[in-house]
């Protein structure tokens, strides 16, 4: 098998399409800007804090885990962990706040 080879898979009754989960973010947040106000975070709803705290990042999306294994059977392939997101999604679209 050529290098590079890509694993793609479907998961079923898992719903990111949903409108509210897909209005759950704040795109600002996301690139790096500080929020520390919870009325300045309302499209994050309905997961804008925690008790006290403003949930840093805020929303569905952010606040939403997807943790599955994949075991690969043939000895001879490695699989790489390291660069899964686009660069274009690590460069423009999430940035860690400057603190």
């Amino acid at each position: 098998m050529e290098a590079d080879v890509f694993v793609y898979y479907e998961l079923h009754n898992f719903y990111q399409n949903h409108r509210r989960y897909v209005k759950s973010r704040e795109d600002a947040q996301l690139r790096g800007e500080v929020f520390t106000s919870e009325s300045d975070l309302q499209d994050c709803l309905p997961l804008v804090e925690k008790g006290d705290t403003v949930l840093s990042p805020c929303g569905l999306i952010a606040n939403s885990l997807f943790n599955d294994v994949i075991t690969l059977t043939n000895s001879d392939v490695e699989m790489r962990e390291d660069d899964i997101s686009w660069q274009s999604d690590r460069d423009a679209k999430f940035d860690q706040p400057d603190e």
